[in-house]
């Protein structure tokens, strides 16, 4: 299981954009906090195809035809079929590729709201969580510090470490890639 950061710890942090304040539950402030927090973190999540993020699951189809979408799927990133489309929480096939012709299974990679559901955030991004914070803070500004120059600048700053973030996960993820002709050009065609 990875290490994770506390939501209490991020709310902290965010506060803390605003001079000397502490997170209390069923305070002003922290009634401010809870409202927005739930947004901004699906906001972050959906804000790039994480990878720590992201799951593959195979689906199977029921009675009617269709395949079901997971609860916690934020995001559909890929469906192992060459045409589909979504229909509120059911993916429809409308042609399925070469491999998987008239299957009852389906592959489906998605972005998932676990991170989310949990309320904890992954200490291995740091980037990402500074990326939150900064942009709860944003959200916060306005009502707990009437600043909206503040909270501009607030959004601002969280979206350059979100982006920071993406990059870093990207190149992490990607690290391994292989060149797809190296093992073209090695094989004979006879």
């Amino acid at each position: 299981m990875m290490p994770e950061m506390d939501k209490v710890t991020v709310f902290n942090q965010a506060l803390a954009q605003f001079g000397d304040r502490e997170y209390t539950k069923d305070s002003a402030t922290g009634r401010v906090v809870d409202l927005w927090w739930p947004t901004v973190l699906r906001e972050a999540l959906l804000f790039g195809a994480w990878s720590w993020a992201t799951k593959r699951l195979e689906l199977v189809r029921d009675a009617s035809m269709r395949f079901a979408i997971p609860d916690d799927c934020l995001r559909v990133l890929s469906v192992g079929a060459d045409a589909f489309r979504i229909e509120g929480r059911e993916l429809v096939v409308e042609r399925y590729g070469r491999r998987g012709a008239g299957s009852d299974r389906l592959v489906l990679d998605y972005l998932s709201d676990e991170v989310a559901r949990s309320e904890v955030l992954p200490d291995h991004s740091p980037f990402f969580i500074k990326g939150v914070v900064f942009v709860l803070a944003a959200r916060c500004a306005l009502k707990l510090a009437s600043s909206p120059q503040l909270a501009a600048a607030l959004e601002a700053q969280g979206e350059a470490f979100l982006s920071k973030a993406l990059h870093w996960d990207a190149c992490q993820h990607f690290s391994n890639d292989q060149d797809p002709l190296e093992e073209i050009l090695k094989s004979s065609i006879f």
